[in-house]
This record gives structure tokens, sequence and C-alpha cells, in this order.
């Protein structure tokens, strides 16, 4: 690794030959002389046993003197964040300064992104987990790009059955404000839908019996609304269709019944 020769790096070298030269008794933790991130190995000779103290100084120093500044401050962070060490303001400021201007406009390779996502693949989140996570994207507003972006990654996605049913089963009795339908609804309009996309939400509505609440809330809604003459003229084109397909089949049935039968 490339590294500038300053008190820094004397510093930590200093602590790494003292703790090569002694023996720890409790608790421990291994780090890694040269970081794995720099081109360091798991060898013997690259390990050397910190306490727990030591290792956040060691790794508080090595941003300060390596060449290559951003898996440092991003490992210090990591160490802040999931080990619950208890750190001072000005350090906390520190780090999250650093992390953030490192990650800000940083774009990930697929095959980075691929890692990710098979590492995360059937980990199953904590109820606790999810609940925190819902309450700081709570009232979040996204941008439009980053909309878009979710929009573009999902397109094409097919949800598996037991995907969907949990999506059912969430959503299900879920009341949603009138904000939440305006918005929902003025996203829907103007929209086109291709003719598979129609036959498939025709298939899947098939045999389903609306309760008579639904049917009264619809006919409110409904009410009063002007149809558009395209509306109009499609409707009255469906109904023409179907009218017609009744009159066939029952031609159909009245031809094929015996005389016996149409006496």
């Amino acid at each position: 690794m490339k590294t500038y020769n300053n008190k820094y790096q004397k510093w930590y070298d200093h602590l790494i030959d003292r703790a090569r030269n002694r023996t720890i008794e409790g608790y421990v933790e291994r780090h890694h002389i040269v970081p794995r991130s720099l081109g360091g190995t798991n060898e013997k000779s690259n390990l050397v046993a910190l306490t727990a103290r030591e290792h956040l100084i060691a790794h508080m120093l090595l941003p300060r003197f390596v060449e290559n500044k951003a898996p440092m401050w991003q490992a210090v962070w990591m160490m802040m964040n999931t080990q619950g060490r208890k750190l001072t303001g000005r350090l906390y400021e520190q780090a999250r300064i650093e992390c953030r201007g490192i990650c800000k406009g940083r774009k990930m390779s697929p095959e980075f992104c691929a890692k990710i996502s098979a590492a995360r693949k059937g980990k199953k989140l904590s109820p606790e987990f999810c609940a925190k996570m819902s309450a700081a994207r709570k009232g979040k507003k996204l941008s439009p790009e980053t909309c878009a972006k979710i929009s573009a990654a999902r397109k094409g996605i097919k949800r598996s059955p037991e995907t969907l049913a949990k999506i059912s089963a969430a959503n299900k009795g879920r009341k949603r404000s009138p904000e939440h339908i305006a918005k929902h609804a003025a996203a829907l309009k103007g929209r086109k839908y291709s003719p598979e996309h129609r036959a498939k939400i025709s298939a899947a509505r098939k045999g389903i019996k609306k309760s008579p609440e639904f049917c009264a809330k619809m006919s409110v809604i409904q009410k009063g609304k002007k149809l558009s003459p395209e509306t109009i003229t499609k409707r009255q084109a469906t109904r023409a269709a179907n009218r017609a397909l009744k009159s066939f089949q029952y031609s159909s049935e009245r031809h094929h019944q015996s005389p016996v039968q149409l006496s």
C-alpha cells in the first residue's frame, strides 16, 4: 500500500510493534496490519491482536497516512455503527463527513451490486429493524430522478406468487388517506395500458364478487362524473359487442336443440 511518511505512520508502527511483542488476556480483536482492501492477506504475519480501544485507534490512524483513504474511512464508519462503541462527537462528525464525501456520486459496478444482492438474498430482517427503517423513511420525499431510477430498476421484474400473496396480505384492510388516493389517481390519469396488460387484469378480476359496500362506494365516486366522448364511444362499442355475443350464443343453443325440445 502507498503511504505518506508522517507522524501518524510512526504512531501506527509503534502500536503494531508493541502488540506483536506481548500477550493479552481477555477480550481482543484481530487486526490486519495491511488492510485487505489495500492488498493485505489473512496470513499470520499480517495479523495482530489488539484491544478494542487500540483497534479503533489503529483504524483512525490509517486514513491519515495511506494514499487510498476511502476504504479506511468506511472501515472507521462501520466500526462506529456496528460494534456499539461510544465515541466523541468530534470523531463521529469527522467520520461522517469523510464517508459522505467519499460516497457522494459514487457509482457501483454491476459486479459489486450483484455481490451485495447475493449476500442479502434469503436474509430475514427482524420486525424491530423493519419498524426503524419505516420510521426513518416516513415523510421522506424522493426526488423525481430517484423515483425514475427506482421505476426503471423494477421494470420487468416478475414477483413470485408468494411475494404477491404477502403484499396482498399486508395491504388488506389498509386505509389510504385522501391525499394518497388523489396522488395515485393523478399518476394513473392518462396512462395507456397494452392489450396484454388489460387481458391480465381482466383474467385476474374474473369471478371476483364485489361486496354491496364496495359497489355503493364506486357508485358515489362515479356519480356526477363526466366521461369523455372517447370513453362513451368505447363503452357503447363494448356493450354492443357483448349484446351481439349473447345473441349469437343464444342462437347457437337454439340451433343445436332437438325438435322435441323446441316443441
